[in-house]
């Protein structure tokens, strides 16, 4: 009995590529894993780089709004000591009492 003209896949034996049913050589699967592993810390790097990014933009509204607060709260220092506000100050005072007490 005659062989088959095409392989066991219906692709002519001569075709480039790997025959079919062949399975890759252990330089063909090292070549493979190392371009995975290079695309991989590719995508990794490019993550690393956006958290940088974005911690970074965090960190500086953190530090704006930081020093917005204090200065409202020193405006408010300086209030109390001209004699204003002072009764924000004693009502804050009477709200932590309360729970301290309740607490």
């Amino acid at each position: 009995m005659a062989p088959p003209p095409d392989g066991p896949r219906g692709r002519p034996p001569g075709e480039p590529g790997r025959p079919a049913g062949r399975r890759p050589t252990f330089e063909e699967k090292v070549a493979s894993d190392v371009k995975y592993c290079r695309q991989r810390f590719e995508l990794l790097q490019q993550r690393y780089k956006r958290r940088q990014e974005l911690l970074g933009q965090l960190e500086a509204s953190k530090e704006e709004k930081a020093a917005k607060y204090a200065s409202q709260y020193a405006a408010e220092l300086e209030g109390q000591a001209v004699g204003q506000g002072g009764g924000k100050q004693q009502e804050r005072q009477k709200q932590q009492q309360q729970q301290q007490g309740a607490g």
